[in-house]
């Protein structure tokens, strides 16, 4: 899978926390398409509004948004095609009902978060305004596949 972020993105997001301030972005995302788990997916380039504010965060595209609410510890996932919207907290171990659940999730998910993120020039240039832009290929492995992102 390939997905494109622009460089200015990255350090906008890198800006925001040093500068403690609301910040907006507004990408084009490319992704690839990929098989996971079985599932084709096919190519699809989607653009995203990001907010960035110190405890929350918003995303949105024209098939769906997410909130993280940092300070009610809450992810709202909103689907605009089907009108819903799911709440998730983002500690998964308060979705189980006993401690041997709580357990067991929060070993699946340290397994789920564990990755290896590498990054190396490819040695192209690009001007985008008035800026030498320099391209890198983000490798992530996951225990869900690897990813290759395009800076």
């Amino acid at each position: 899978m390939k997905i494109r972020i622009p460089v200015l993105i990255v350090l906008a997001m890198m800006a925001h926390l040093t500068l403690k301030a609301d910040v907006f972005l507004k990408q084009k995302r490319y992704t690839g398409a990929y098989q996971m788990m079985g599932t084709s997916q096919p190519a699809e380039e989607v653009i995203e509004t990001i907010w960035l504010a110190e405890d929350r965060i918003a995303t949105s595209s024209d098939k769906q948004s997410m909130l993280i609410l940092m300070d009610r510890g809450l992810r709202v996932l909103i689907d605009h095609e089907e009108k819903t919207y799911t709440e998730i907290p983002l500690d998964m171990s308060k979705m189980a009902e006993t401690d041997e659940e709580a357990q067991a999730m929060q070993q699946m998910m340290n397994t789920l978060m564990q990755m290896n993120v590498t990054v190396r020039p490819t040695g192209k240039t690009r001007q985008i305004g008035q800026w030498k832009c320099h391209q890198y290929i983000q490798t992530l492995e996951t225990a869900m596949g690897n990813m290759n992102f395009e800076l």
